[in-house]
C-alpha cells in the first residue's frame, strides 16, 4: 500500500470537528505492551490537556483500550506511523498529528526524539 493511501486511511479516522491539537501514540502490538502503556495515559492527558490523544495499534488489540477515558480515539495502525516526520510534517507537508510518540521505538537507529519542539518531557503526575 502506498504512503498516500496509508495517510488517507489515517485521515478517515480523525475527528475533524474538535479544535484541539492531535497527539498520536503508536504501539502496534502486543497485548502486554499495550496494557502496560495504559499506565501512561492519565499523565499524558494531564500533561497535554489541549490535545486529543489518539492511540494506534493493530485491530486485534483495540479492545484493550476500549472505553479508556484518557483516549480521544483508538485508530488502526498503519506502517507509515513509524515515520514521526510523516505524521508530524516536514517541508511542505503539514502532517496529520502535532506530536507522534512511538512507544515501540526506543533505539538510536530511529529518529524518536523529533517532536517539532512541541513536546513536554515528563510523564510524572504532580501529587
Amino acid at each position: 500500500m502506498s504512503a498516500q493511501q496509508q495517510i488517507n486511511n489515517i485521515i478517515e479516522h480523525l475527528d475533524n470537528v474538535s479544535t484541539k491539537s492531535r497527539l498520536l501514540l503508536v504501539l502496534p502490538a502486543s497485548a502486554g505492551d499495550i496494557f502496560l502503556a495504559t499506565s501512561l495515559l492519565r499523565s499524558l492527558s494531564e500533561l497535554y490537556p489541549e490535545y486529543d490523544i489518539y492511540f494506534a495499534c493493530l485491530p486485534q488489540f483495540m479492545n484493550i483500550l476500549k472505553n479508556n477515558p484518557y483516549l480521544h480515539r483508538i485508530i488502526p495502525y498503519e506502517p507509515i506511523m513509524n515515520d514521526a516526520m510523516a505524521m508530524e510534517g516536514r517541508s511542505q507537508w503539514q502532517g496529520v498529528f502535532d506530536i507522534c510518540l512511538q512507544l515501540n521505538t526506543l533505539t538510536q537507529i530511529h529518529v524518536s526524539y523529533h517532536r517539532n519542539g512541541k513536546d513536554r518531557t515528563t510523564f510524572f503526575r504532580k501529587t
